[in-house]
């Protein structure tokens, strides 16, 4: 009931609005850093176990959620559902102005700020900001108030989760035993490796050319089958469908994000 009377639950910290009490609760951690279980590889929080062993997948290097319009693989449903919206481009959260769709209410309000003219000005050096979160962090470089330091270089963060994440490149947990290149996942240290070994999970057998990912080699193939992704309204021909959505914005004005 508190929503239909207009209350919301605000953060202390950011002034940031939530509906429930759980989700107000949830987004403290990202300040306080303070989550009931941790992951014992990047010592990342979580609020909950499922939580904590989807993100598992992502170590284990464990796709288990497939795109059905392209084949391309995700450790996490969320990321998936992300990704979905490239094809379907359907959106929680869409401009009427110019039609560009937005996944979150705090990137479609910068978004809309833009369109009336209004930034997020630093009062320190005058620069302006088209997001919210961009500003403040850029006000933290001119009064060195970080709240957060990482004790191996003493770097400073605005947020827990920042500082956690840089955390990560210290300590680089997958090392390539060609050229000592480290790397955080199992899946980047894979995918380096045919750099030097030449052994690629997808390989041409037209021209020998090897590739990592499923869909850049579908891509590639479509070339030697003469087979391009065409564009309806100018017949522009292009080798993947990247490119092409790309180029489809020049006639629509509408973006795939």
């Amino acid at each position: 009931m508190r929503v239909h009377r207009g209350k919301f639950y605000e953060c202390e910290h950011c002034q940031k609005q939530l509906r429930t009490k759980l989700s107000w609760h949830q987004h403290l951690s990202i300040h306080t850093g303070k989550y009931p279980i941790y992951c014992q590889t990047c010592n990342k929080g979580f609020h909950d176990r499922s939580a904590l062993n989807e993100h598992k997948n992502k170590h284990e290097g464990n796709k288990c959620y497939i795109c059905k319009h392209c084949d391309k693989k995700y450790a996490h449903k969320a990321s998936l559902r992300i990704h979905l919206r490239q094809h379907t481009r359907k959106h929680p959260f869409n401009c009427k102005k110019c039609g560009k769709g937005f996944d979150k209410a705090q990137l479609f309000t910068d978004h809309m700020r833009v369109h009336q003219g209004k930034f997020y000005e630093c009062k320190h050096c005058t620069q302006q900001f088209r997001a919210k979160v961009s500003w403040r962090h850029h006000v933290l470089k001119h009064t060195g108030k970080y709240k957060f330091y990482c004790q191996v270089c003493n770097r400073g963060f605005g947020a827990r989760y920042l500082l956690r994440r840089h955390e990560i490149l210290h300590k680089r947990l997958y090392v390539c035993e060609f050229c000592g290149r480290r790397y955080t996942h199992p899946n980047s240290l894979k995918n380096h490796l045919p750099q030097h070994t030449g052994e690629y999970p997808f390989n041409c057998k037209k021209c020998g050319k090897g590739f990592t990912k499923r869909k850049r080699f579908k891509d590639h193939m479509r070339v030697h089958e003469g087979r391009l992704y065409k564009c309806e309204h100018c017949d522009k021909q292009f080798r993947n469908h990247a490119t092409l959505s790309e180029h489809l914005i020049k006639h629509t004005g509408k973006y795939p994000y």
